[in-house]
């Protein structure tokens, strides 16, 4: 009983006296006489403060040129992907810049993310917060020199304090600074993504625009052409669809309408544009009000280019090229070409470059003819093909026929009997070759787009202006054959022409004018299965790429099948715009983007639509942009 009464005594003192006696006053006081004589209470040292976390330690998963930072979880929200950090190395004095590549992630205090106790707490329809703070994983894009950036050599110490940089000053770090705007970096509603049109590292390096169907490349480039026009710089947009037949007028898409809205932008059709389609083809916009019909010359197309196009067996190209040195022959010996008496044609032939431009004055009509007259005297026939209508050569078939029969037949009007009885019967081969060659000859003059007289050609000083987007319609013309001669043609007629604008700028001293060809399912025209077939086109298209360049002549490939083109094509290509692409997709990219980090390739594979990758060569390092919608019409976009 005495044990309990103690027990029960010290529990009524428990209650009535503190356990824990307050420490003494004159404790207190000497502690805060301390504090003041050693400089009062703490506060973090200057470079610490305003930062929202720190860098933590390395571990076995650490990589080169990232870091992890921690931060406290108010502040997890402050750093979105692709945000830029300042990170100041405090014990050497360094700082850098580095860019969120991932998370942030939240994790918890003390415990591992899948401990048991949270797993079962979620499990049963609970949650237990524990105290938690965020990770994230950044890249470092260089060091900060004076007022700029220099590659890292090093990285930051331990427990460096991490700031955030402020939108007003990531375009400026970044280098997304222009005159032509694509839209705002993803994530931050602030930065905009701009490209410099004038200079001439960047454009006239060349871009692609890929990425599958339905992710906004269309869009995208109706944004870019924009640009371009109000930049002052000259268009050329090969339309095999029509989609940009109406670019002139204001969008009416609500979709469009509504993304343009909420970027502070409106619709408005993109001034100074000409739209051109062939002659006797049906034009996706007829209302344009400046429509134009054109031929094409088979003049201005290499023969070799076009052998390699028409998709010939060997011996059909061979029966062809043949069929063409007798009509530059012929051409010659009637005086047609070079004329007679005429210095400037005489010069000019020493000129021509048949790897580049074909012979003046040849028409459709002159190759058809010849051939349909091979074939009747093959056949035994001696009459003059009527159906073709040749300058120059109708009216002359007795002289052609015995050129014919001299180069192809064998047989020659000066032998002796002695020697024409031994070569026996003119030799013209297999005819069925002749009537292939003769069949694709008669199908592209039927279509009445070569030679027409009721069109001019291209006027390409009219076109080659400041700020004028040429629409070339090609979108009614379903032969892949044709449409790739014409796309060839104007190809090489841009590039003379701005050799020549670009001298005469040269030559006074002034600006030179940029210009930008944009050639949509560009996979089409330079397939890596049929380009490996068109050595010759191949090369040419190689040849403008690098001469063009230097004479600020830019091309734009806008493809949604990137596989499809060849090496030789994508490594011309400095400037990109990726939209989603799959894996395969990405894995072959990633050897021409080299400068695109992990992170940003996953991003790419999941982008929605409207979003790409952006990797221009003034950029310090690729982004990921959320484009700009199209404020003119598109035809086919919902």
């Amino acid at each position: 009983m005495i044990g309990v009464n103690m027990l029960n005594e010290q529990n009524d003192t428990a209650k009535t006296e503190p356990t824990i006696a307050p420490s003494p006053a004159e404790a207190r006081n000497s502690l805060a006489r301390d504090a003041e004589a050693n400089g009062g209470a703490y506060e973090e040292p200057a470079e610490y403060q305003g930062s929202i976390g720190r860098t933590t330690f390395d571990d076995r998963s650490s990589s080169d040129g990232t870091v992890t930072v921690v931060l406290p979880p108010e502040n997890v929200d402050v750093v979105p992907s692709q945000s830029l950090l300042k990170i100041r190395s405090v014990a050497d004095q360094r700082e850098y810049i580095a860019t969120v590549t991932a998370g942030p992630f939240c994790e918890p205090d003390g415990l591992r993310a899948d401990a048991p106790a949270l797993i079962a707490s979620v499990v049963n329809r609970a949650m237990i917060m524990p105290r938690h703070h965020g990770r994230v994983q950044a890249t470092i894009i260089g060091q900060r020199v004076g007022s700029g950036l220099t590659a890292a050599r090093h990285r930051p110490k331990p427990n460096s304090p991490v700031h955030s940089v402020p939108d007003a000053e990531m375009a400026d770090i970044l280098s997304l600074n222009g005159n032509i705007r694509l839209g705002l970096v993803y994530g931050h509603d602030t930065v905009e993504v701009k490209v410099p049109s004038h200079e001439k590292s960047v454009l006239p390096r060349h871009t692609a625009v890929v990425g599958t169907t339905g992710g906004g490349k269309s869009t995208g480039v109706g944004r870019y052409t924009a640009g371009l026009q109000e930049s002052g710089v000259c268009t050329f947009l090969f339309d095999v669809e029509g989609e940009y037949a109406k670019l002139n007028e204001p969008t009416d898409s609500p979709h469009l309408l509504a993304a343009l809205a909420e970027r502070g932008l409106k619709a408005h059709g993109v001034d100074n544009t000409h739209l051109y389609h062939l002659v006797g083809r049906d034009c996706a916009n007829p209302g344009h009000p400046n429509r134009t019909a054109f031929s094409l010359r088979l003049s201005e197309i290499s023969p070799f280019a076009f052998t390699e196009i028409m998709d010939l067996s060997q011996a059909q190209e061979d029966r062809l090229l043949k069929v063409y040195e007798i009509a530059k022959g012929l051409m010659r010996d009637l005086k047609i070409f070079p004329r007679e008496g005429d210095k400037g044609d005489q010069a000019f032939v020493l000129e021509i470059d048949e790897f580049e431009r074909g012979w003046p004055f040849m028409t459709l009509d002159h190759l058809g003819y010849l051939v349909s007259g091979i074939i009747g005297l093959a056949e035994g026939q001696n009459d003059e093909p009527s159906f073709y209508r040749a300058r120059g050569f109708t009216g002359n078939w007795t002289q052609i026929k015995r050129t014919i029969m001299a180069q192809i037949g064998g047989v020659h009007d000066d032998d002796d009997d002695e020697k024409k009885s031994r070569k026996g019967s003119p030799k013209f081969g297999d005819t069925r070759s002749w009537k292939v060659v003769a069949s694709r000859l008669s199908r592209l003059r039927r279509l009445g787009v070569f030679d027409n007289g009721n069109a001019s050609p291209l006027r390409y000083t009219d076109m080659l202006a400041p700020g004028r987007v040429n629409i070339i319609d090609l979108s009614d013309l379903e032969n892949m054959d044709v449409r790739n001669l014409a796309i060839a043609e104007i190809l090489r007629g841009i590039l003379v022409f701005q050799q020549e604008a670009y001298d005469k700028t040269a030559a006074a001293g002034e600006k030179p004018l940029a210009t930008n060809v944009i050639i949509e399912e560009a996979h089409e025209f330079l397939s890596a299965k049929r380009v490996t077939k068109m050595p010759t086109l191949r090369d040419q298209l190689v040849r403008i790429a690098k001469r063009g360049r230097k004479r600020h002549l830019g091309l734009t490939f806008v493809t949604q099948s990137p596989n499809d083109l060849p090496d030789e094509v994508l490594g011309l290509v400095n400037n990109w715009l990726i939209y989603k692409i799959d894996d395969p997709i990405a894995r072959r990219l990633r050897s021409f983007v080299p400068n695109a980090d992990e992170s940003l390739w996953h991003m790419v594979r999941s982008l929605g639509q409207g979003q790409a990758l952006a990797s221009f060569t003034h950029m310090r390092r690729p982004v990921i942009a959320a484009m700009d919608p199209s404020p003119g019409m598109l035809r086919m976009t919902d």
